[in-house]
Parts: C-alpha cells; sequence; structure tokens
C-alpha cells in the first residue's frame, strides 16, 4: 500500500478532506452527472483494489506512452506532432477529479474539460483541436476493449470560426520585405538582421511553413537548378523551385552573412566543420549522402538550428500582425490572383488534398465563372465555331449579292405555303 501511495496514486488525505461528494466520486457513484448504479468490476480499480492494480498516474502514464507509440510508429507522426497531441492528452488527465483515471472518464468529464477550456480563453477552433487527439485516444481504446463506451462519441465544438485564411495586399509584403541598413557597426548585428530578412523574403517566395523553413539544411540547395529540396510535413519531401530573387538572397546569405554567424560561435568544433564546406565547393552536396547529416541552413549566433518559434519571432520583428503561416498564405493568394494554376499551387505548398489549396481562391464572381467556361468547355469552341462561320458565310454571300435564309426560316416558310 505504501508503494503505490508512493506513485502517485490514490491519496487518501486529499480524497476525505473535499468531503463526502469527493468521496463517492472516486467510487464512480453519481460522478459529474452519472447514475447510481453500482460499478461494474471491469470498469475500474475499488478501493480493495488499489494495491493489486497498475491505476492510477502509473496507468495513464503507461497509456500515454503506448498511444505516442501508435502516432509514431503506426500513423507516422512527426515528432512535433506527437509532442503535441501528448500535451492536450495530459491537459485533460490533469482535469480530471481526483481517482479518476482515463480509463474511467466519462462523457461527463469531456464535456467539462471543454466547458474549462472556454472558460479559460480558448477559441473554438483550438478547442476543437484539443478535442482530436482525445477521439483518437479513446477510439484505439475502444477498438482494443479497454474501455466499454468512448466518451468523445457524442462531443462536438460548434465551428464559429471562418476558414478563409488571413493574408496581407502585395503592396505590404513589399514594405515588410523592404531591408532596411540596420544602423550599427557590429558586423555580427549586420549578419542577424541579413540573417532575418533571407527567412522573410525565403517564407513569402516560396510559401514555405516554418518548420520547414528550420530543417532546411545547406545542402538542400540547388543554385544550378535552382530548385530546394524540403523536408515537408507528414514525412512528405518535395522539391520547390526558387525564383531569381529568393536564389539572390540565399546565395548572398551563405557567401557573406552565414560564415560571421559560425565565426561567432562558440562552438569551435562546429564552426571549423562548417567553414570546411564553401558554398561552391562540390563537398557541400556530397554532405548530404552521409547518414544524419545536418547542415542548418539559417544558424544562430551559436551555430545551431534556429527554432520554429524563432521564426515566428523573426517575422513579428517587422509587424506585429504578421505571422509566417500569413506570409505562406499571402504568397498562394497572390500566385492565384495571377492565374497560377491550383495543381501547381498545391504541389508547392505541398498540401495532400487539392481542397487544402481552393480556399485560396475565395469568392469566385459569376462573370468569372462565365468567362473560363465559354474559354474552357469543348462545346463552348465548337459553338463559337460555327458561329464564326456562318458570319463569314453571310459576309461572303452579302458582298455577292445574295440573300441567304436560315433553315429555320425555310421551314417556316414552306409550312405556311403547305397550310394555304
Amino acid at each position: 500500500m505504501t508503494s503505490w501511495l508512493a506513485s502517485g496514486g490514490f491519496k487518501p488525505v486529499g480524497l476525505l478532506a473535499r468531503g463526502a461528494s469527493a468521496f463517492h466520486n472516486f467510487f464512480r457513484i453519481g460522478h459529474l452527472g452519472g447514475t447510481m448504479s453500482k460499478q461494474k468490476k471491469d470498469e475500474g480499480p475499488t478501493l480493495f483494489d488499489l494495491e493489486a492494480s497498475p491505476c492510477g498516474a502509473s496507468q495513464d502514464v503507461k497509456l500515454l506512452d503506448e498511444y505516442a507509440v501508435h502516432l509514431r510508429v503506426e500513423k507516422g507522426r512527426r515528432p512535433l506532432t506527437v509532442s503535441a497531441y501528448r500535451g492536450d492528452l495530459e491537459g485533460f488527465r490533469d482535469s480530471l477529479p481526483v481517482g479518476i483515471t482515463l480509463l474511467d472518464a466519462r462523457v461527463a468529464d469531456v464535456e467539462a474539460h471543454l466547458l474549462h477550456l472556454s472558460a479559460t480563453g480558448i477559441l473554438d477552433r483550438s478547442a476543437s483541436r484539443k478535442l482530436s487527439p482525445l477521439r483518437g485516444f479513446y477510439q484505439r481504446l475502444a477498438r482494443d476493449n479497454r474501455i466499454a463506451a468512448n466518451p468523445t462519441m457524442f462531443s462536438r465544438v460548434k465551428k464559429t470560426w471562418d476558414d478563409t485564411p488571413r493574408s496581407m495586399t502585395e503592396e505590404e509584403i513589399e514594405e515588410m520585405l523592404d531591408f532596411k541598413t540596420l544602423d550599427s557597426d557590429d558586423p555580427v548585428a549586420q549578419a542577424i538582421a541579413r540573417r532575418n530578412q533571407a527567412i522573410r523574403e525565403l517564407l513569402y517566395d516560396t510559401g514555405l511553413r516554418a518548420t520547414e523553413v528550420c530543417t532546411l539544411n545547406t545542402f538542400d540547395i540547388d543554385f544550378d537548378a535552382g530548385t530546394i529540396f524540403v523536408h515537408g510535413k507528414g514525412g512528405k519531401d518535395r522539391i520547390v523551385p526558387m525564383i531569381d530573387r529568393a536564389r539572390e538572397t540565399l546565395e548572398r546569405y551563405l557567401r557573406h552573412v552565414r560564415p560571421i554567424l559560425v565565426s561567432a560561435s562558440t562552438s569551435e568544433k562546429h564552426a571549423g566543420a562548417e567553414r570546411a564546406i564553401p558554398i561552391d565547393d562540390p563537398g557541400r552536396k556530397a554532405a548530404k549522402r552521409k547518414p544524419g547529416a545536418r547542415s542548418p541552413l539559417f544558424i544562430s549566433v551559436h551555430a545551431e538550428m534556429l527554432t520554429r518559434q524563432w521564426i515566428w519571432h523573426v517575422v513579428k520583428l517587422t509587424n506585429p500582425n504578421c505571422s509566417p503561416h500569413i506570409l505562406r498564405h499571402s504568397c498562394a493568394t497572390h500566385m492565384i490572383n495571377h492565374e497560377a494554376d491550383l495543381v501547381q499551387v498545391q504541389e508547392l505548398l505541398g498540401h495532400a488534398w487539392l481542397s487544402s489549396t481552393t480556399i485560396y481562391t475565395g469568392p469566385v464572381p459569376p462573370e468569372k465563372i462565365k468567362e473560363v467556361y465559354r474559354q474552357s468547355h469543348p462545346r463552348a469552341h465548337l459553338k463559337r465555331a460555327e458561329a464564326a462561320e456562318g458570319a463569314r458565310s453571310l459576309q461572303k454571300a452579302a458582298r455577292s449579292g445574295i440573300h441567304l435564309v436560315s433553315a429555320t426560316d425555310s421551314t417556316t416558310k414552306l409550312l405556311k405555303e403547305g397550310n394555304a
């Protein structure tokens, strides 16, 4: 019993201090509006099972560990996704009443958690995202027959948000990307400012995500082909083309800015290794073939890879209302406004589904739909060709002094003569 208490399980002092209602909650009698029925043996541990059952905090941790492995190995989720899902599940576990484990949770527990999120200022969209890991977690437990019923089965978050992505105008983007020389004689401070400018330009010019920019390596940039090898979301890699402006920005950064950051590094071992592979050395691309090779493109003054949070900070330095994702949205929106093909934009952004890209099109005016329809439908082309041929025939007949009667008019005339 002592060992079980030390592991973080049932704490009698805290439970008794909360009164009789809390003591009844532990036995799952009337928990959060539940029925007063007697607890079944397989629904959870009783006071007499405490020494024999691996319940409490240790059991919850084991369940979360198992689900994390399931997400990473079977579902192929990325480490950041697994970490976010686990954080949401731990938040739900912490909101449960004392003595209630994840296996014991009911519908009322999930609803109480959603109400708590709303009361603490969590937006509906964020609450919906936090509910998604709970659904997956309990669906797996129900599929394995480890729980009698899925407590998230009837839980919903009313959609009150707008899916239309926020974007900036082209004028606002140009003003934001207009580089202003830092008023400082410190070469390291100047290098940091130019690095930040290169990050902002790359985000807009290529539409990359913040995490994708963080994980770029120097050997992922192919200046000869004008492409970037991007390690995308969900383990999906893709090739992204560079416009001339992005190519010039990255080449200038690698030649003149990054070496200053490397030399300012406190890690001499790392700095020496980086200086050994200049930008135009063929060995820079060969390094990609080495297992586990890492050479972060954008680095700090300690020659370490920048974090996703730092990329957000870099963007907000010039515009507090902007973010890396808004730059990504702006890139897609402006390309579509300039008649870019949706499938090409989908490939550029790394969307798995075309429906994810169509949100950038916005409401299409009816006149635009008619124009595209007339230009694209094959029978519309045929009708225009017939009309053009008819017009040419009329012009030719007019020049010859011959009056042509349409087939419909001729038929009407014959019918009238027959009736007469």
